[in-house]
């Protein structure tokens, strides 16, 4: 877990850069990414094909995660808290045995592109 972490860590200082406020810090079990607008987002990856990847600014929330609590949904396990912990949809955003680092890509690139960090 730890070496998925420090890979991701340096991935994305490498390819957002110009966005973070200061270098992502790896902490405990998490990677914490500090974006210029005041947001952030915890990575936790414990093993392939189980992840959260939570970004948060103020109140607002969007966390794409594997935790089995949403079968209805039909990318199960897949599901993502859409703007508030009771908004949950599919998970449309990233793959469950996808590589780490692509995933991580994906949902920052869906947060840029949906104008969330900016």
């Amino acid at each position: 877990m730890l070496r998925i972490l420090k890979r991701i860590k340096r991935h994305v200082e490498w390819r957002y850069g110009r966005i973070l406020l200061k270098p992502p810090k790896i902490m405990g079990r998490r990677l914490r990414i500090f974006f210029r607008d005041g947001s952030f987002m915890d990575v936790r990856y414990p093993r392939r094909g189980e992840y959260s990847l939570h970004w948060q600014k103020g109140g607002i929330i969007i966390r794409i995660d594997t935790a089995p609590h949403h079968p209805h949904i039909s990318t199960f396990p897949r599901h993502m808290n859409y703007l508030s912990e009771k908004n949950v949809i599919e998970d449309k955003v990233t793959v469950l045995m996808g590589n780490p680092v692509s995933n991580v890509d994906r949902f920052i690139d869906f947060l840029i592109r949906n104008k969330f960090i900016t």
